[in-house]
């Protein structure tokens, strides 16, 4: 990802930009890293914008999904759903040489998902069906106020955890553009997405992961030694959240 050249690096607030593992990216800042899996959220509209409804709507979790399509293991299901989200076809990763699903998975997610009430999960920045958990996580650490950026970081504002726990999303009106980061003030704990991801990496220092429990909010995976972002195309460098069907 290319950054302005105006902004220094800053691996507090910043995700990984290279091929480093996650762990590997955030060492002496960040201990742990939780990859926080983008809820479904039932279709319609409910409140007066689409990131009002996806943080009011039902939610449905993608473990949910795979046992209702007859089951599979998380890294067909994850690499299933990204490519039925986007209409990748399997013949397009496989002459990149990148890992493609069991022959027919994606079909039946796609064809799940079409007879289905729910939308695919939230994609290019933190999902606001995540806001209610994030509020009660950063309050286990005691924050009260938060700093919220853009994808590039040149735009920020400060958000309390009331106002992110609330009905509503109006507050992100203050940014130019979706939001990619939040973070309490003494850098415990980073809540960040990037462009394309169903998902968010939340990165905890030891003292905040026993205080936060993010596992207790969030269906998803804690990252190995060997965990990048790309984590899809990487089978066998995580392991899958331990309730997967």
């Amino acid at each position: 990802m290319a950054r302005l050249t105006t902004i220094p690096l800053d691996k507090t607030r910043d995700e990984p930009e290279t091929d480093e593992p996650l762990l590997t990216w955030w060492q002496s800042v960040y201990d742990h890293v939780f990859v926080a899996l983008h809820p479904f959220v039932e279709r319609g509209l409910v409140g007066s914008s689409v990131a009002d409804h996806e943080k009011a709507g039902a939610q449905m979790r993608w473990g949910e999904l795979a046992r209702d399509i007859g089951g599979s293991a998380f890294t067909d299901f994850a690499l299933a759903l990204v490519m039925a989200s986007y209409g990748v076809k399997p013949e397009q990763r496989e002459q990149m040489d990148l890992p493609v699903p069991p022959e027919g998975l994606v079909d039946r997610v796609h064809d799940a998902m079409g007879v289905r009430g729910e939308d695919y999960p939230w994609d290019d920045s933190i999902s606001p069906a995540l806001e209610l958990g994030l509020a009660e996580a950063f309050e286990r650490l005691g924050a009260r106020s938060l700093v919220a950026w853009t994808e590039f970081r040149e735009a920020s504002s400060v958000v309390s955890c009331r106002t992110l726990a609330a009905h509503g999303t109006e507050w992100r009106q203050r940014l130019p553009q979706p939001l990619h980061v939040l973070q309490d003030g003494q850098a415990r704990m980073l809540v960040t997405a990037s462009f394309d991801d169903l998902w968010s990496l939340i990165a905890l220092t030891d003292a905040a992961r026993d205080g936060v429990q993010p596992e207790t909010l969030f269906e998803g995976f804690w990252a190995g030694p060997e965990t990048r972002t790309d984590w899809l195309n990487h089978p066998g460098s995580y392991q899958p959240p331990a309730d997967w069907p």
